[in-house]
């Protein structure tokens, strides 16, 4: 039997409609040497590629996971996003915590109505920081076709609004990184809906 070793390992419960609280200490627990990486990768792919933490209003994080932290200022409106990847990307743990703690809402004011396609170009510059992640190798190919749904929704917002150089920029980029078929799909129809509606009437 393989030698067992103290790692920390995030311990996620529930699905992506809970609501997680990030506690002060983490926990440890002994697994298989072997399995050290097996653990890691469950935590990344939890939280990073399926993401299972919900937006900040809805999580509590450690302020120790900012300490000696890359937190670009370009990160935006995406910062609930990357906390989470700061949260588990040295393997650090997390509790999910069923009760419904807080309440949503998005009116005109919100930073979700308002900041339309600069959301998009903070996520893309996420998606891009994570592509440049040793760690997250096994993911790539999903994190790159994450991408390139950001770029077919930017691609859409221009050409919405006429920007059809602009839009067809974004929407060669969104189809050199998609991988998905279902997703390829989908924004070619909804391209070509978008085009008609705009061009021709």
């Amino acid at each position: 039997m393989a030698a067992g070793i103290p790692f920390r390992v995030t311990i996620m419960l529930g699905g992506n409609t809970g609501y997680f609280l990030m506690k002060e200490t983490t926990v440890t627990i002994v697994v298989p040497a072997y399995k050290r990486m097996q653990y890691l990768r469950a935590a990344l792919k939890s939280v990073v590629i399926d993401q299972t933490i919900p937006m900040v209003i809805a999580a509590v994080f450690r302020k120790s996971i900012l300490e000696g932290a890359e937190y670009p200022r370009r990160i935006g409106g995406s910062y609930d996003y990357w906390l989470a990847y700061l949260a588990v990307k040295d393997g650090q743990a997390c509790y999910y915590v069923p009760q419904r703690l807080t309440r949503y809402r998005a009116h005109q004011g919100s930073g979700t109505a308002s900041r339309g396609v600069r959301n998009l170009r903070d996520n893309v510059y996420v998606c891009r920081k994570l592509l440049a992640d040793t760690k997250l190798v096994p993911y790539r190919a999903s994190i790159r076709n994450g991408l390139g749904i950001l770029y077919g929704k930017m691609a859409l917002y221009y050409f919405e609004r006429r920007s059809f150089q602009r839009g067809r920029v974004l929407l060669n980029k969104a189809f050199s990184l998609l991988n998905h078929p279902k997703n390829i799909l989908t924004l070619a129809a909804n391209a070509v809906l978008v085009l008609c509606e705009k061009k021709f009437h």
